[in-house]
């Protein structure tokens, strides 16, 4: 398969098939959009069942993706929601770990 043509009509290499853009950051690109795309729709289910330890685990699942990327606000912010519902759930555990996280990040 030949990419799409440049501004000069010539096929430039660097675009992908389908033209999303250059081949190396596209499949980054790619990668990290599916990754999101995934954990967002398993948030909405979670929201959806209404089980807050789902929920729960689901926030925790996000910051640590967030952490992974670097993001440590990011993380932090998630890492709260997940404490919310920790809370809410009455889980011990979790809240415990949770807050040990956010006191790392000086966020408790």
């Amino acid at each position: 398969r030949r990419g799409f043509l440049a501004g000069d009509g010539q096929c430039n290499p660097l675009f992908s098939p389908m033209g999303i853009t250059a081949l190396p950051f596209g499949h980054r690109v790619a990668r990290l959009m599916a990754a999101v795309s995934d954990l967002d729709t398993r948030l909405d289910a979670a929201i959806a069942s209404g089980d807050d330890h789902r929920i729960c685990t689901v926030y925790a699942d996000i910051a640590n993706w967030h952490r992974e990327q670097g993001n440590t606000d990011g993380a932090c912010f998630f890492w709260s929601q997940a404490l919310v519902y920790a809370m809410v759930d009455g889980d011990d555990r979790a809240e415990s770990g949770l807050r040990d996280l956010l006191a790392q990040h000086g966020r408790v």
